[in-house]
Parts: C-alpha cells; structure tokens; sequence
C-alpha cells in the first residue's frame, strides 16, 4: 500500500522559535525522516516526525489511523520517509513513506482504545443542539453535491465545502474526523481547480482545529452557549431524582482528568476530548453529564440566602489571592513535598479551587493558610462595620484590601457585619 502523510505543527516542538520553521522548510523537500509512535496526553495515537535529532512535528490527526496501520505492520515500529512538499506558506509538510505492509484499522482500535469505555452517566443524554445539526446538515449536503454535482454545481459545492470548513471547530466526533479526510480527498481529486482550493481550505481548517483558539472557541461554546440553550434545560428537566453526589462520582470516572480539566481550563478539556476520538453520542454524553453539575450546582446556590452568597464570594476571592501571590503557593508546595506527595502541583491547584482532596485537607492542616486569612478578612468586615456605610441599589458598600488587591462588593442591607466576620471565620480562635 502507498503511503503519503501530511505533517502538520511544526511551530511546536524544535521548529519554534524566530526564523527556525522558515529556515527549515526552505531546505526540507527531499530530506530523509523517521515517524515513531509517541503517545501523548492528549492522543494516544500521536505519530511524531524526526528529522536526525530534531522533533519537526506529527502526522496529522485525521491521518494518525493510516500511519499506526503501518507502525504496527512493522517489526522495527517506526516508518521512514521522504519530504516531497513544502505546502500552505510552509505550515505543513507532505512525506512519501513509499509501498508499506499494514494492519487493519480494526487492529489499530484494539490496540489503541478511544473513547469513553464502558463509562455511563445517569444524566439523561442531550439532544443534538442547532449547531451540531447544522455540522451534519453540511456533510450530508456537501456529500450530495460530490455525487450528482456537474460543472454547474461547482460554485455552489464551493460554499457548501467553506461553510462546513467554518463550523469543523464545534464537531470534534470521530465521525467528522473520518468525514472531512474523505471530503479533502474527494475535493483535492476532483481535478476542478475551485474544488482543489477549497479542498486546500478545508486541509488547512482541519489542521487549525487542534490550535489553541478553536480549542478555545469549543469549550467557550460548550461551558456557556451550549450549557445556557433549550436542550440543557430540557436535560435538566428529564433528569430527575438523582442524587447529585452520585453524578459527581460518575463525574471524576471520566479519564483523561476532564471532570477537573472542565471546572480549571475548558481551552485544555477540549483538546484532551479532540485526542479521545470521541463519538457524537459519547461526546453528549460526556457534555450533559458535566453540564447537569454545573446547571444543579448553580441552583445549589440560588437557594442560599444573600448572606450565604456574601460569605461565598468573600471565600472565594481568598482562596482566588493564592493563584496571584505565588511565594504563599511556593511555600505550600515545600509543605506538600515534605508529606511525600509527587503531584504537589495538581494537589495545590485542587486547593486553590477549593475541591475536596485528601491532600488538600492535609495543606489546611499542616499550613493553616486560608483561616489567617479569612481572619485578616474577618477583621477588615469589624473595622468596615464600624465606618460609615454608602447605601447602594444592592446593598451597602465595602471595599476590602487583601495584599495588594482591593475588593468591592455589597453586603445585604440590614445584614451585621461583625456577624457575618464571625461566620467567616468559622469559629476559629482569635
């Protein structure tokens, strides 16, 4: 079987750097590279490219199947190769790998599982949203076209091909992974030189998709379009009696750490989704279950009373100070290296987040951190109480300061300051 591989992310690895990937590709077509499996984080099926020492970049993600058929068919595990183009202003690479022996792709899941397992939620699963429709209205449409289209459907193929290329970033499902390597191929041999272009954007969209601004757009949309739309509230209201501790459980079973990646850094959960290969029905799953706890908890806190909130947020914006001021987080980190605990750092982040660990339990005992500072907040809420107080829409007005940083907000009228102080510090000796 004949083996071309277009290599992509060359700005990542011993490329980056001013002047590196320019002067390399301007010499590249016809140098001689090695590809090696090299599972990462974020894809299991990771093929990376070596040009001697240097690491120059991957297989592309949609062609990662095609090159671990041929790593596995090989006793060496690893695949030579020629650069025989330089494409898209130097972004992207073509290596011809020559005839190759292969296994089947049925092989290659076997030995590369992806997607969720056997992992369930009792959340019950969303319905495709507008936007997700409208991903798989295109692929139907454009696939049409492909067929039946003459000469006189060439322009409009052309803006059914680019309207899809500008929604690729919201389907991260296997299934548009395997669709838009057809449709780039389908486009790139039509031998129609509007279709071979538009093949070339839709090649050039796939490769963005991994980037850190689609990642980005995709877990924006996600945590606050998706989270916000009709289909969650109806989630929301066909999910019924079911405890919430339990949907947390199934919550942290999800691998690849996205219950966490999903409440610290949504840009860092979708590029660990994009590399599970998920289905469009394991990825809505995995969305309703994550969205459900966001949704509850927010409810959670409605039924709170506003002195409740107010002594929320003054903990939050504590434990928020620890993320800034470093030198407290440095010393945190020494106390946790001294209980022996190699993820110091996960462990600490936990922490700053205010998720329950046992670690995290053993910082606040062995640092007592968080109670001298709710008691330096404690006391600013006495002085507060006995200064003259600003009446607003909201409340009346304080502003605390807490290091370096000044923090406004409303207590609820009415409300003791002293009291909510002695609250905050939780019945911790003065």
């Amino acid at each position: 079987m004949k083996i071309e591989l277009p290599i992509n992310g060359l700005t990542h690895h011993d490329l980056q750097g001013p002047g590196l990937r320019e002067a390399y590709v301007a010499v590249a077509k016809g140098r001689q590279v090695v590809l090696i499996a090299q599972p990462c984080a974020f894809d299991l099926s990771c093929v990376a490219v070596y040009d001697e020492a240097r690491y120059i970049g991957n297989v592309m993600s949609e062609y990662t199947t095609t090159a671990q058929q041929v790593l596995m068919a090989s006793a060496e595990e690893m695949l030579c190769g020629t650069i025989v183009a330089v494409e898209k202003e130097g972004y992207r690479l073509r290596v011809d790998c020559g005839d190759c022996p292969v296994v089947s792709e049925e092989e290659v899941r076997q030995r590369l599982p992806r997607g969720l397992g056997e992992w369930t939620t009792s959340v019950a699963r969303m319905m495709h949203c507008e936007r997700l429709q409208r991903v798989v209205a295109m692929e139907k449409v454009l696939t049409s076209h492909l067929r039946n289209g003459g000469p006189a459907a060439v322009d409009a193929t052309v803006r059914v091909a680019d309207a899809l290329s500008d929604l690729l970033r919201f389907d991260l499902s296997s299934e548009m992974r395997c669709s838009r390597k057809l449709f780039c191929k389908l486009l790139s041999d039509s031998g129609v030189q509007e279709l071979v272009e538009a093949g070339e954007r839709m090649m050039a969209a796939c490769q963005r998709v991994g980037g850190d601004h689609q990642m980005a757009d995709f877990g924006e949309w996600a945590k606050k379009e998706l989270s916000r739309g009709i289909l969650a509230n109806r989630m929301l209201s066909e999910t019924k009696g079911v405890a919430r501790q339990k949907v947390v459980q199934e919550a942290r079973a999800l691998p690849g750490g996205l219950y966490e990646l999903w409440q610290t850094d949504v840009t860092e959960f979708a590029r660990v989704v994009y590399g599970m290969w998920l289905s469009r029905d394991e990825l809505l799953r995995m969305l309703s279950c994550l969205i459900w706890l966001d949704r509850t908890a927010e409810e959670e806190v409605c039924t709170l009373t506003e002195e409740d909130v107010f002594v929320r947020r003054v903990v939050d914006e504590t434990k928020l100070l620890f993320k800034h001021e470093r030198n407290k987080a440095d010393g945190i980190r020494q106390v946790m290296n001294k209980l022996g605990r190699s993820d110091a750092e996960t462990e600490l982040d936990a922490w700053i987040e205010g998720r329950e660990t046992p670690a995290a339990r053993a910082i606040e005992e062995q640092t007592g951190a968080i109670e001298r500072v709710l008691r330096q907040q404690a006391e600013a809420l006495r002085q507060m109480a006995r200064q003259p107080r600003t009446e607003t829409i909201n409340g009346d007005k304080y502003v605390m300061e807490s290091g370096s940083q000044q923090v406004q907000m409303a207590l609820p009228l009415g409300t003791d300051a002293a009291e909510v102080a002695g609250r905050l510090t939780g019945g911790v000796h003065q």
